[in-house]
């Protein structure tokens, strides 16, 4: 999930963010998908991490808005629409200053981005996957490569710009709580409320969501000891069309550790529980939780799991150390590893599966992949031109692959290999990111 630290100083630049997401190639900045982590209902971070999808906003043309819902146990601010701890992103999407050059985007289809100031100009942001921004005033304009178009004033989202040059305009009232959004002439969502103010649905044409808020207890941790301090109103009911169809309720564990039960209809009711003082999950159903956080703040947490038949998994992503290591449910291990600085910043090092070492890439020094050694093969790149890559293949152990294909581009090598057995192989190497793509055909 594209949810890296927010938590850097300085000058922050694309390189950087390289570093930060090591085997991810730059691909449109909005997903335009249910936010997903590594173990669904935990973020990278430790914390609770729950999100879905309650309707889809149709902007005609092959054009697709979800309206996504999150929950996250160390959110401590109260969405308008959802309540407390939760967020509705088309409409609670923002963009904050967390340093002097460093910014933070949730976007509006619940991804975290972070942004920073370009080093010569400060008006002038960049972020991962390509996106681009201008400061100007109290306005932030976001570009993503792909064509949509991002406008925050005062922190708040005020307009989405789609591919196909129209663009999704959100109305809020004097308090910053949207009204409706209108797209090409047209309200494509209407905000419900009741005579007291409170969000009560959600109107999609001639669909309507509805949303109630029900009582949470506010758990703190007072010397080491948990007690309710309060109450907070959070999402309780998602109905549609009059029929139900998520329930959220809201307990304590033994301890008084929090917990949240959702209910999504024809599906077994699910219940995370977490730990008041640091936040971090300690359960999801079955899986008891051990999160270990990193001693730098803002970087990521080495999260374990164990369920009830002592199978056991584990996932670090080691943003600062350069390397992500998996530990499977059957115990089989895997470790990549990147480089974190220089002109090899987020270019792979090394991948390991078990105690072998599966793949090992060699640049030159000009940052450019020279080699990538493989067990049992070895594929040389000469890049000494831009124009006309040169790939050559050679089998260890004597007998060489058997070449069917070479189509070389400006910015891209492919070829296509067939061994004795007669699978066939397409290596894709890209010049300009040092990324190497194999897929058998």
């Amino acid at each position: 999930m594209i949810r890296p630290t927010s938590m850097l100083s300085g000058a922050f630049t694309v390189v950087a963010m390289a570093a930060l997401l090591p085997l991810q190639g730059f691909g449109c900045g909005v997903e335009w998908k249910v936010p997903k982590d590594h173990f669904d209902g935990v973020n990278e971070y430790g914390y609770v991490s729950y999100w879905d999808k309650i309707a889809d906003l149709d902007l005609g043309e092959g054009l697709s808005i979800p309206l996504v819902i999150g929950f996250q146990s160390d959110r401590e601010w109260s969405s308008p629409y959802l309540g407390y701890g939760w967020i509705l992103p088309l409409f609670d999407s923002n963009l904050v200053q967390t340093g002097e050059n460093s910014f933070e985007m949730i976007a509006p289809d619940g991804y975290t981005v972070p942004l920073g100031r370009d080093g010569k100009k400060p008006t002038i942001l960049s972020g991962p996957k390509g996106w681009k921004g201008e400061i100007s005033g109290d306005t932030i304009t976001l570009w993503a490569d792909c064509g949509w178009k991002l406008t925050y004033t005062k922190g708040k989202i005020t307009t989405i710009g789609t591919p196909k040059g129209k663009t999704l305009l959100i109305g809020r009232d004097g308090t910053g709580v949207a009204k409706d959004a209108t797209y090409d002439g047209k309200v494509v969502v209407r905000v419900e409320r009741d005579f007291k103010g409170l969000v009560t649905g959600l109107v999609l044409g001639d669909k309507r969501i509805g949303l109630e808020q029900t009582e949470k207890p506010r758990i703190q941790s007072i010397l080491g000891k948990n007690v309710v301090g309060g109450k907070d109103m959070s999402l309780g009911k998602v109905t549609c069309e009059g029929d139900v169809v998520k329930t959220c309720e809201y307990g304590v564990s033994d301890g008084l550790q929090p917990k949240l039960t959702v209910a999504d209809t024809g599906k077994p009711s699910r219940q995370i529980a977490w730990d008041p003082a640091s936040r971090f999950i300690m359960s999801d159903g079955d899986w008891k939780y051990d999160i270990k956080p990193s001693p730098t703040k803002g970087f990521n947490a080495s999260i374990g799991r164990k369920n009830k038949a002592n199978q056991e998994e584990l996932w670090f992503l080691d943003s600062a150390g350069g390397q992500e290591i998996i530990r499977e449910i059957n115990g089989f291990v895997s470790n990549r590893r990147w480089f974190t600085s220089g002109i090899l910043a987020g270019k792979p090092r090394s991948d390991t599966r078990g105690s072998v070492v599966a793949k090992k890439f060699i640049y030159n020094d000009k940052g450019e992949l020279d080699r990538l050694i493989q067990p049992d093969s070895q594929i040389q790149f000469d890049c000494s031109s831009k124009e006309n890559s040169v790939v050559t293949l050679t089998k260890s152990g004597g007998s060489d692959f058997l070449k069917s294909a070479i189509v070389s581009k400006a910015n891209e090598s492919k070829i296509t290999i067939a061994d004795a057995s007669g699978h066939s192989f397409s290596y894709v190497y890209d010049n300009l990111t040092g990324l190497l793509k194999i897929t058998q055909n």
